[in-house]
């Protein structure tokens, strides 16, 4: 009785012995190992591009859609002529404004295609301060900007073309302390375009831009002596 006592207890040890290591192994299941550098998936969010390789990727630096952003700003500018009147080589300062917007060549490629309108001051001032000229503009670019990705933030330099409509401004004459209308009284032309080149920082949905107009049109009515805009801008923006 006893032997049969004992064989019995130590088959049903043996069993709880064996159910304990199945057990054990189930609970103790090595999980996969995950680089720490890639983000989790989140919950309302999205990371577009991760198949692409660039970790921590906000969510609007690699847009798969149509985007458009605000962009508020200084210029630098001045013009350079032939013609020694209109030779302004001292810079104006002025205004710069406006709304983009642009959209991906293709979903999550970082080349875009971007526009907008924006309102641009430019402008001079004679060697010896004589004459200054205020030049106001409704300009729209026409860009390729590319949007590189690094871990917290994009790069995005950009080239294409400028077009612009001169709206307003004013010629000082501090000879004889007047004022006059730089486009209606026969000083320049209106239209302008020509080269735009310039690079944006971009953290989260705000970034910083410096860029540069090359002007290409001779904007004065002599054809003979060559009148063209140089502007450099500074601005900051917004992107949504």
């Amino acid at each position: 009785m006893r032997t049969r006592h004992f064989i019995s207890i130590a088959a049903v040890a043996l069993a709880l012995a064996l159910s304990g290591v199945s057990l054990g192994a189930q609970t103790r299941t090595p999980t996969p190992h995950r680089d720490p550098r890639i983000p989790t998936e989140r919950s309302g969010r999205n990371y577009p591009g991760r198949d692409m390789g660039y970790p921590r990727r906000p969510v609007n630096l690699a847009p798969r859609d149509f985007y458009w952003g605000l962009d508020i700003g200084m210029t630098i500018s001045r013009i350079k002529s032939d013609d020694e009147f209109f030779d302004a080589r001292k810079v104006y300062n002025g205004m710069y404004v406006g709304l983009y917007g642009a959209t991906p060549i293709y979903p999550g490629f970082p080349l875009c295609l971007q526009s907008g309108l924006y309102f641009i001051q430019k402008g001079g001032q004679q060697r010896y301060g004589d004459v200054s000229f205020n030049l106001n503009y409704i300009e729209v670019p026409a860009l390729i900007r590319y949007r590189g990705i690094f871990d917290y933030g994009s790069i995005q330099p950009y080239a294409g073309f400028y077009f612009a409509e001169g709206v307003g401004g004013k010629v000082r004459d501090y000879a004889v302390s007047r004022a006059y209308s730089p486009f209606r009284d026969g000083y320049f032309r209106r239209f302008d375009s020509g080269l735009r080149v310039g690079c944006a920082m971009q953290f989260a949905f705000i970034y910083l831009e410096a860029g540069y107009d090359l002007g290409f049109v001779n904007i004065g009515y002599d054809d003979f002596n060559y009148t063209r805009n140089r502007t450099a801008f500074l601005n900051i923006g917004f992107s949504f």
